[in-house]
């Protein structure tokens, strides 16, 4: 991909935007620059704007990998440093990243087919009922119970669960808003447009003691002028979270094959 550099104002925001997320996420500058193969004190020169140097594209593309977060995030959004709420909460989700990342905490995916086998509580929050709304019709699936927003809000996917302190269960999941139909919504030529639920965001529940769960982060970005690093946190979670459960070689393994890759 061509060096294309950003404009000046767009690097100003993409690095405030970085600067922000890799204090929150524990990463150090030295980490991030070896992580995406530049030399050490780059993003320092870049982030001083008397250096004249503006921000590529590849690289912001290199770093927003690195991070887990979605492209074009560091120059399009503005993000805010989070309360202390929130911070505390993310160091739990980081905590959790990093331990995921190093086998240290497992999670195991429970597929569609098997929701019925979690805790009762859950049929608190979603209700297995047929879909009315163009995209799932007649389908039965998870719908959530307690919305309140008018538009119909699914389980997407699998549900992930791990357990953390003396045993408690934690659940990582994803749920999508449906935000069209087919029945009033049409393209230039008059053809129905097919919406999916892509409205799409991520729920942290605990059980407690009790046998309730409950809500210890999710991912709400839209509609909001400021962006809040929560937001990513979760779904960085989310994204190291999936690809644990899918990838079926161990680090000890991955060690193992490395090691005979490299013999003479």
């Amino acid at each position: 991909m061509p060096r294309i550099p950003l404009s000046e104002e767009n690097t100003e925001k993409a690095m405030n935007n970085l600067d922000i997320l890799m204090r929150c996420f524990g990463i150090s500058k030295k980490e991030a620059e070896n992580g995406v193969g530049i030399s050490s004190g780059y993003l320092t020169r870049l982030a001083n704007p008397t250096n004249g140097k503006n921000l590529s594209f590849d690289l912001q593309l290199k770093l927003e990998k690195f991070l887990d977060i979605p492209q074009f995030t560091l120059n399009n959004e503005d993000i805010e440093y989070p309360e202390s709420d929130d911070e505390f909460i993310i160091k739990v989700m980081e905590k959790m990243n990093r331990q995921t990342r190093d086998e240290e905490l497992k999670w195991k995916e429970i597929k569609e087919e098997h929701f019925g086998a979690l805790p009762a509580a859950w049929n608190e929050i979603f209700t297995i009922e047929a879909a009315e709304d163009a995209l799932y019709k007649g389908e039965m699936v998870n719908l959530r119970k307690d919305d309140s927003s008018g538009t119909l809000n699914y389980m997407v996917g699998s549900i992930f669960e791990t357990s953390i302190a003396d045993g408690n269960k934690v659940y990582l999941f994803e749920t999508g808003y449906s935000v069209g139909d087919i029945e009033t919504d049409y393209d230039e030529y008059g053809n129905p447009i097919p919406y999916r639920a892509l409205d799409c965001h991520f729920e942290l529940l605990m059980m407690t003691e009790d046998n309730n769960f409950r809500k210890v982060a999710d991912d709400y970005r839209c509609g909001a002028p400021k962006k809040k690093v929560i937001s990513y946190s979760i779904q960085r979670l989310y994204n190291v979270v999936r690809r644990s459960t899918q990838n079926n070689i161990t680090k000890e393994t991955m060690d193992i094959l490395s090691k005979y890759l490299n013999e003479e």
